[in-house]
């Protein structure tokens, strides 16, 4: 039996395996190019091997594939543009003109994605998504919101909305709102330079990540919230100065640091526990040691940490890599 003749379920089962996975947006071009080789061996692999490029598809500045060649398929085949259920487009570095049309074009005509991740992508009118119902994870970094008039609920299955450093234009400000987003469970909002809005207005059930309390007048909500804190801001802080003030929170119970450039980042955490009255009660704290500035041993620094953990009774959760916003959603699965 030559492998022209194997059955077509176990020549999926070998692409498939064969497959890097997408870890990053560096490993996109491996993918990209395995599955382009494994296309051009026949008729048979090209009919395996095509739509697995289009499951979950990665564009941007750095990758491989054609935008126009992209939106040319999508349009010649409903059914490739249904296959499409991640959609990522990385580093498109467009911080002040409108979003690309040809981007634009290609996101119409994915009708049952399910996460779309935008990197830097311009002005966006989020009227946009209206039109795809099946969408249920959205991450956005560095994007300029707009909104043109909703006949319908924009978002009537999304999940999960993660922002980080957007700017909002008053047309687009009711978006984010309740009855928009009926199906809402967690919301990352983070640096946003124009706009912060009051999320009392969602059930106090919703889980937020965030870097200021968005929640101010809801009570309690602490074991609800995860704040994020660049670690090397929050411990040049004097000891007369709280984390709550920072953080506008009296209870801090779930902490994500970043920016780790502490010689000695588990003692700095150690002092800060131990001082800090808003930590009294905290719960977990979200960190990534082996991708951090610091100096010195990791492997002892994750041993000291898990030390520290047991003897204040807070979790520790390792981050793989603490720049996702880069790359997609804010919100650690772990915290859903």
């Amino acid at each position: 039996m030559s492998i022209e003749t194997l059955p077509v379920e176990l020549l999926e089962h070998i692409i498939e395996a064969a497959l890097p996975p997408i870890t990053s947006s560096d490993t996109v071009s491996a993918r990209y190019n395995t599955l382009r080789t494994c296309c051009l061996v026949s008729q048979t692999w090209r009919s395996v091997a095509q739509p697995l490029l289009f499951d979950s598809m990665h564009l941007g500045k750095t990758s491989p594939m054609n935008h126009g060649a992209v939106l040319g398929t999508l349009r010649r085949s409903q059914k490739l543009a249904r296959r499409v259920q991640v959609f990522k487009v990385f580093d498109m570095r467009n911080m002040t003109r409108e979003c690309d049309d040809e981007m634009v074009a290609i996101m119409r005509e994915l009708s049952a994605v399910e996460e779309i991740y935008l990197c830097s992508p311009g002005t966006l009118d989020l009227a946009l998504f209206a039109d795809i119902p099946s969408l249920q994870h959205l991450s956005i970094y560095a994007g300029r919101f707009t909104s043109s008039a909703f006949t319908t609920c924009p978002f009537p299955r999304l999940r999960t909305l993660s922002l980080c450093g957007c700017d909002w234009l008053e047309s687009a400000k009711p978006v984010l709102a309740p009855a928009h987003l009926p199906s809402l469970c967690a919301l990352a909002y983070l640096y946003s330079p124009t706009w912060q809005p009051d999320l009392a207005i969602f059930p106090p059930s919703l889980r937020v990540v965030s870097n200021y309390n968005l929640r101010p007048t809801h009570g309690d909500t602490s074991d609800r919230t995860l704040y994020e804190n660049r670690f090397d801001i929050v411990m040049e802080t004097s000891e007369e100065i709280s984390i709550a003030d920072s953080l506008n929170a009296p209870v801090v119970r779930h902490l994500l640091f970043t920016d780790i450039y502490a010689p000695d980042p588990v003692d700095s955490l150690a002092q800060l526990v131990a001082r800090d009255p808003a930590l009294r009660h905290l719960e977990t704290v979200y960190i990534s040691l082996a991708n951090s500035h610091a100096a010195g041993d990791c492997a002892g620094a994750k041993a000291a940490l898990d030390h520290l953990a047991n003897t204040r009774s807070f979790r520790i959760i390792e981050l793989e890599w603490e720049g996702q916003f880069l790359e997609g959603s804010l919100i650690p699965p772990t915290f859903l």
